[in-house]
């Protein structure tokens, strides 16, 4: 049986609480589709040409995609595709001002694919997604 791929969108400022999400997730078997923390210096711009496809296909290779917070640009770019390919999508959030910029939030975050978990706990948010995650590939 194939492994179950997650995918996680969030920004560069936030790769230690991406690492402790993925870890929990690794830990059970799943299998990263990309991971892009490694980038983290992003180079030229042929790299970043290669980075982007990377991601693109991290996304689109994935059973689950997670977008935690805060997110900035290239996290929705990653949201809109998993939306339109179809993925069952987590936002993961502290709390729900982290949903907010300039008190607006996106309309993309309540469409009717996208799940919401608010956690401030690093550890417990990363146990609930793992949880719901698996709720939504198995329908339970």
């Amino acid at each position: 049986m194939p492994k179950k791929k997650f995918y996680i969108a969030s920004t560069l400022i936030n790769v230690e609480n991406v690492a402790i999400i993925a870890d929990k997730f690794l830990k059970t078997g799943w299998q990263w589709s990309f991971n892009w923390t490694p980038f983290s210096s992003l180079g030229n711009l042929n790299s970043l040409k290669e980075i982007s496809q990377n991601e693109v296909n991290g996304v689109l290779d994935c059973d689950l995609f997670l977008m935690l917070f805060p997110a900035q640009r290239g996290s929705h770019v990653e949201l809109g595709i998993a939306l339109a390919s179809g993925k069952p999508i987590l936002l993961l959030a502290p709390d729900e001002n982290a949903l907010l910029r300039n008190g607006l939030t996106c309309s993309f975050y309540h469409h009717p694919k996208v799940n919401l978990l608010i956690q401030k706990d690093i550890e417990i948010l990363a146990c609930l997604a793992l949880q719901e995650g698996e709720k939504l590939l198995t329908g339970i």
